[in-house]
């Protein structure tokens, strides 16, 4: 009885997978190479896309971090629309800052658009404004009196006013001239 439940054993047994594979269609076959392709260009479109993703992340990060960063202010920032006896020089580096080279704090915050000083004078907030081709800053807080500052370098991308005084004499000097 054993041997004949050992050929039977034999006789149903199925083939392994590998053989029933093998004796497939040709169509079928190539609609599985075409699966494979697909399945390998998916994977390169998502790895492609993963370090795209990654790289302007990254450059956006950078960005971010130029903007926030205190050196951004670093330098010296000279104030506009005043004669140029009375003109104040403001100087930012890692140390503090400097008003027409004096030490007048030792640190400040910055967050990005504005500037915080703290004084023996007083706590005085600055304002980034204009452009990477012409940086400002206007003082904002105490309002008065009213200051804007040039990054120096920049000088030559703002029209510098000259003496208040002399300009008020040369506008009501021309208003006479004309009413004759």
């Amino acid at each position: 009885m054993e041997r004949h439940f050992r050929n039977m054993s034999n006789v149903m047994s199925y083939p392994p997978r590998q053989r029933r594979l093998n004796t497939t269609s040709a169509t079928v076959q190539k609609f599985q190479r075409r699966e494979r392709a697909l399945r390998r260009l998916r994977l390169m479109l998502l790895i492609i896309m993963s370090i795209v993703t990654t790289l302007t992340a990254y450059y956006g990060y950078i960005v971010y971090r130029a903007q926030f960063e205190p050196s951004y202010v670093y330098g010296e920032w000279i104030e506009i629309g005043t004669p140029h006896y009375d003109t104040e020089r403001l100087m930012f580096d890692q140390y503090g800052v400097k008003r027409d080279n004096k030490r007048i704090a030792t640190g400040y915050d910055f967050d990005g658009k504005e500037i915080i000083v703290n004084t023996g004078r007083g706590r005085q907030i600055y304002r980034l404004t204009g452009n990477s081709d012409s940086p400002q800053l206007q003082r904002i807080h105490p309002r008065t009196p009213v200051q804007q500052f040039v990054k120096a370098g920049f000088e030559h991308t703002v029209e510098r006013s000259a003496d208040a005084v002399s300009t008020r004499r040369e506008a009501v000097s021309s208003h006479f001239r004309n009413q004759k």
